[in-house]
């Protein structure tokens, strides 16, 4: 599943399946209209929220949740927003090879006007996942220098770093149809040592 979608509710539910591999992360994005993401669970286990933003113009709600070592096979994911307000989405994504102790170096949120929007990530390490998430006020988005997109619900993606990031400075760049109003939110993981 890249995203899941449901209007007139405060909780969805649907099934996700994350890869039997090792050093798993999983990342959640959760979009809407009106309402913020309260709490994620998948099998039953709570995220860790990173970041909530806000576009500033639309009004459109982001934010990312993230779980180390989250269950293998097909469980469960649920969000729950604060109101059941127009439509809700769920973008999910599973990863290896992730630090499994403290993996989240650096996150922030940025906002902006124009036809790209940009996340600045200043890594402590060579080898981390980059993250991206995006609301925007109307129009298309797709991926830019650093990126590959991971789901789109039309005004919401996020993208993760299409190689590993550098240690020190790095940016992902997402490109839209038109000049908007955007509002992100980034972070990077750590990449489990070589041994």
């Amino acid at each position: 599943m890249n995203w899941y979608q449901e209007s007139g509710t405060s909780v969805l539910s649907t099934s996700y399946t994350c890869g039997g591999t090792s050093d798993r992360l999983l990342i959640v994005t959760l979009g809407n209209q009106s309402d913020t993401g309260s709490s994620v669970t998948y099998n039953g286990v709570s995220l860790t929220q990173i970041q909530t933003q806000r576009n500033p113009v639309s009004g459109r709600n982001v934010s990312s949740w993230y779980l180390v070592n989250p269950a293998s096979g097909v469980n469960t994911l649920t969000a729950t927003f604060s109101g059941s307000t127009g439509w809700k989405y769920v973008m999910a994504s599973c990863y290896s090879g992730i630090l499994q102790t403290s993996p989240l170096d650096v996150s922030g949120v940025v906002s902006g006007t124009g036809t790209t929007a940009t996340a600045n990530i200043t890594t402590s390490e060579a080898g981390e996942l980059g993250y991206f998430g995006l609301a925007w006020a109307s129009g298309t988005a797709s991926a830019g220098t650093g990126g590959t997109e991971r789901g789109d619900t039309s005004e919401e993606a996020w993208y993760d770093s299409s190689s590993a990031l550098s240690s020190g400075s790095n940016s992902m760049n997402v490109t839209l149809s038109s000049s908007v109003a955007w509002g992100g939110i980034y972070a990077s993981f750590k990449a489990t040592p070589d041994t």
